[in-house]
């Protein structure tokens, strides 16, 4: 048994270069954020080789915290990744991605989109376009969303 725990440490440290030259190369933040997430993964295999040899239930609780830490990490970080063009799935560089933040920032309020169903509807009631807000004494009063019978 000594010799396979043996053989998985050696396999996990070169695993562990790769990823770290990974790491430094990696020409895009996406490699990068890969390989972060990739060393949190060898460092739980890591440590549950140590739990194996040493025969401790106690590390356990390591596991958790590094699987949830390797989680959040790879969450936070493509939360911020922003991508230029969702057709395109590319990720910006520094200076695309400022410039981005200076036309968002030059963006008004008004100028955001409207959600708001009564501002699309023309109170046209002959349009064939049941209107979902409507009340009225067959409804009891009651809106398309307080209806059960609809």
């Amino acid at each position: 048994m000594i010799y396979i725990l043996g053989a998985c440490m050696a396999m996990l440290f070169i695993a562990a270069i790769l990823v770290t030259i990974r790491t430094v190369k990696g020409p895009t933040s996406l490699d990068r954020m890969v390989s972060v997430d990739m060393i949190s993964s060898i460092l739980i295999g890591a440590v549950a080789l140590l739990a194996a040899l040493t025969r401790r239930s106690d590390l356990l609780a390591l596991f958790i915290v590094l699987a949830l830490v390797g989680f959040v990490g790879s969450m936070t970080l493509a939360r911020f990744i922003t991508p230029l063009d969702p057709e395109a799935k590319r990720i910006l560089s520094r200076e695309e991605e400022k410039e981005l933040d200076a036309q968002l920032a030059l963006r008004r309020d008004d100028d955001a989109p409207v959600h708001d169903v009564d501002a699309y509807d023309d109170g046209d009631a002959d349009d064939g376009v049941p209107d979902p807000m409507e009340t009225g004494p067959r409804h009891g009063r009651a809106t398309a969303a307080e209806r059960t019978d609809s």
